[in-house]
């Protein structure tokens, strides 16, 4: 018994030892710097075209998260949202921009989508995406994949947007943007119908 012991003792540190050196080197693997490819500023601006602009902060209470896990497409992680909020000459809501995250395994894609008063899009843009993404997601801004998105709402399917997209990398992120874009929509109907 007392060999098993020693062994076992042996082992541990051994065992911690390699932990510590194989962990940070997996962990760093995908760990890239995040490159800012418009301001949410500027993309706010570029939506909402000037105006009476409020913020609305909104933290996503019970009731709100049950219809938003309803839709099938939503994660839930995070729980509290900024709007931009545009009002029109009669105080009456006429654009929204909402920021969201779509995470992935090689880092996080961050995008603002502009919304009009029905809840449609009207505007989105990539804002921020790591260093490792953007090699798949630069085709799709150069093409002007983002446009595809008018006029899009709850019921927008994220597959209709993929049409001509090859690689298998920048489809699956286009289908992660597109996946963003409508839960948008859907984020909208939950807070402001």
């Amino acid at each position: 018994m007392e060999t098993s012991n020693t062994s076992l003792r042996t082992m541990i540190p051994v065992f911690m030892l390699l932990t510590l050196i194989i962990l940070p080197v997996s962990v760093h693997a995908h760990v890239t710097p995040s490159i800012r490819l418009i301001s949410f500023k500027d993309a706010v601006r570029k939506i909402v075209q000037g105006g009476d602009l409020r913020l609305r902060r909104v933290t996503i209470n019970d009731k709100q998260a049950t219809q938003m896990k309803a839709f099938g497409n939503w994660d839930l992680l995070e729980e509290n949202y900024n709007f931009i909020i545009k009002y029109d000459e009669n105080h009456s809501l006429s654009r929204v921009v909402v920021q969201l995250k779509e995470y992935s395994r090689h880092g996080t894609i961050v995008i603002a989508v502009g919304m009009n008063s029905e809840g449609k899009v009207v505007n989105a843009f990539v804002t921020d995406v790591q260093n490792e993404v953007l090699q798949w997601i630069q085709p799709l801004l150069q093409d002007n994949f983002m446009q595809r998105f008018k006029g899009a709402d709850t019921n927008m399917s994220p597959t209709t947007v993929l049409e001509g997209i090859n690689n298998v990398m920048t489809r699956s992120y286009a289908k992660r943007i597109a996946n963003a874009v409508k839960r948008s929509t859907q984020l909208f109907e939950v807070v402001f119908k």
